[in-house]
C-alpha cells in the first residue's frame, strides 16, 4: 500500500477519543451530503470494535437526520438475526433501536435462503435498487466504515482469498474451512467506491498487522483499499500504532496524530 492523497493515517490516544473523532465526522458529512441529495447511505462494519461508537451515535443528539439516513452492512455472517455473533443484530442492539430510523431505511441481509450465495444475490440486488446506477457503475456509499481482524482481514474479505479478486460482482459469499459461518460481504470495489471510508484499527493484537500492512507495505486486504474517488482515513489507537514509527512526523487534528509512513 502506498499512502496518497486519497488516504490519512490518524493516532489517537483511545478508541474513545477515535469515537469523538467519528462522531464530528458522521455529522459534518452527513450535513454536507444531504445538502446536495435526499439520503445519506451508509455501510456499517460488524465485530467489537465500532461498538463505542454505535452506541455513542444513538444518544448524539446533533445529529437528527435519520429519516433520511440508509444503513446497510459491509459484511454479515450467514445466521439467523437472534444468533449472537449476528452483525445487524448487534447493530440495532448498539445503535438502530435508539434512534427514530424508519424500518424500511435499515437493511438486513436476510438469512431465509437456500445458502449464502442466494443472500448474496438478493443483497445485490436490493443495494442496485436503492442506488439506482446506470449501467456497470458501482454504488458509492456516503460514508463506510470499516475493521480489521488480526489476520488483516477486512468486511469478510480474508488473506488468501480469491473473494479478493473480484472486479464485477457488488456482493460474495465467503466460505473457507477456517470460519464457522459462511459469510456474505460487500466487494473490493465496492469498499473502494465508497466517498468517505473510516478504518478502525484498535488493540495490541492489531500492532503486528499494522506493521506489516503500514510499514513492510505486505498484501492483505485490509491493504487494499484504495479509493477511487473519496477518501480513506485509517484510525488506530496506540495500542495498534505501537509497531509504528510515528513520533517524529506528525501533525494534531481533532485529538488525533496526522502522520506518514
Amino acid at each position: 500500500m502506498i499512502m496518497n492523497l486519497k488516504q490519512k493515517v490518524l493516532i489517537f490516544e483511545t478508541p474513545y477519543d477515535i469515537s469523538n473523532y467519528l462522531l464530528k465526522q458522521w455529522s459534518l458529512i452527513a450535513e454536507k451530503t444531504l445538502e446536495n441529495q435526499d439520503h445519506f447511505r451508509v455501510a456499517l462494519a460488524g465485530g467489537k470494535t465500532p461498538q463505542e461508537f454505535y452506541s455513542r451515535l444513538s444518544a448524539f443528539r446533533a445529529y437528527d437526520q435519520w429519516h433520511r439516513t440508509h444503513v446497510c452492512l459491509t459484511d454479515e455472517r450467514y445466521c439467523q438475526e437472534d444468533d449472537p455473533n449476528n452483525n445487524y443484530r448487534m447493530i440495532k442492539e448498539k445503535l438502530l433501536n435508539y434512534v427514530s430510523i424508519p424500518e424500511e431505511n435499515s437493511y438486513s441481509i436476510s438469512q431465509d435462503q437456500k445458502d449464502a450465495q442466494q443472500a448474496a444475490d438478493n443483497y445485490q440486488t436490493f443495494l442496485k435498487g436503492m442506488f439506482q446506477t446506470e449501467n456497470q457503475e458501482f454504488p458509492s456509499f456516503d460514508f463506510m466504515l470499516l475493521g480489521m481482524g488480526s489476520d488483516g482481514h477486512t468486511a469478510s474479505l480474508f488473506p488468501g482469498d480469491s473473494a479478493i479478486s473480484e472486479d464485477t460482482s457488488w456482493t460474495l459469499a465467503v466460505k473457507q474451512h477456517a470460519l464457522t459461518y459462511e459469510r456474505i460481504s460487500l466487494s473490493l470495489p465496492v469498499l473502494n467506491h465508497a466517498k468517505n471510508i473510516f478504518f478502525l484499527i484498535c488493540g495490541q493484537d492489531k500492532a503486528e498487522m499494522a506493521e506489516k500492512i503500514f510499514i513492510q507495505k505486505l498484501r492483505f486486504p485490509a491493504g487494499c483499499i484504495n479509493p477511487v474517488d473519496g477518501m480513506c482515513h485509517y484510525l488506530l489507537d496506540r495500542q495498534a500504532a505501537a509497531r509504528l514509527p510515528y513520533l517524529d512526523s506528525f501533525v494534531e487534528e481533532e485529538g488525533g496524530l496526522v502522520v506518514e509512513l
